[in-house]
């Protein structure tokens, strides 16, 4: 006799509209990603189906993004309002949540060790690429091997390119390696400490293109340790061949988190 067994999953797939290529892509890149040894810092895949389109099955999350879950947090509907705008940010990083800030970013840039490890990249990286687990945790996913990364990005992408969170050497030459991850990841933790804010909101992709031209970075957040903001300007060298690597960066977190903590 064989037990009953309920497992909870979530399925994810293509859009109706893919393309075969599409899918033939995806279909490698599931190979790729089944011979990953687990790791709790990425999301498990359960399983696929090999049909057009295909199915990946994937460990459920209940807690959503961690963009959703920044900005719910640190809403100002949770503290009392204040007139300068200012003030009010400041209230509300004693009110919400503010001391796991660190745990995340360090969470993430786990998860991205682990990632680089492998050969896996994550073009993009930002919040909303980042889920909770029921324990609070940070998982990455949407992630794609070094292999199939540039073909990646032009089939699935189109037009749509998170131009606020890439680096100088893709918007300008369309380069993709783990040295540009780590450019979003310091976005990435900049959108941590600003409490889920948009970076270059309101901005054009011609708008980031001249800023980075110039080296105008991202302002440091009101709130952001000196430690933290020190992390994210190593992130942001505008020379890739010479920028910090994610072993470095989650070593540096590692120790904020433990003096901050």
């Amino acid at each position: 006799m064989r037990a009953a067994v309920n497992l909870e999953a979530v399925v994810r797939t293509l859009s109706g509209d893919s393309t075969l290529r599409m899918n033939k892509v995806q279909s490698s890149e599931i190979q790729h990603i089944l011979k990953l040894p687990g790791d709790e810092s990425i999301v498990k895949v359960l399983g696929w189906c090999d049909t057009v389109p295909n199915y990946l099955i994937c460990e459920p999350l209940s807690r959503g993004n961690l963009s959703d879950h920044l900005t719910e947090e640190f809403s100002a509907k949770k503290v009392h309002l204040y007139d300068n705008t200012k003030q009010k940010r400041f209230q509300v990083a004693e009110k919400g949540n503010a001391e796991n800030l660190p745990k995340y970013a360090l969470q993430v840039a786990r998860g991205l060790t682990f990632l680089t490890k492998h050969r896996f990249l994550s073009p993009g990286l930002r919040s909303k690429k980042v889920l909770l687990d029921h324990a609070g945790r940070c998982k990455l996913y949407d992630f794609v091997s070094m292999e199939n990364a540039k073909e990646w990005i032009g089939l699935f992408w189109n037009k749509n390119v998170p131009f606020q969170w890439m680096p100088p050497e893709f918007l300008f030459l369309e380069t993709i390696s783990s040295a540009g991850d780590v450019w979003s990841f310091g976005v990435l933790i900049w959108e941590m400490f600003s409490y889920g804010s948009e970076p270059y909101q309101g901005q054009t992709r011609a708008d980031v293109e001249k800023s980075l031209r110039a080296n105008r970075l991202l302002p440091k957040p009101d709130n952001c340790p000196g430690a933290i903001w020190q992390v994210m300007k190593s992130c942001w060298e505008p020379d890739a061949e010479k920028r910090t690597n994610i072993y470095d960066v989650t070593s540096e977190l590692l120790q904020c988190a433990t003096r901050i903590g």
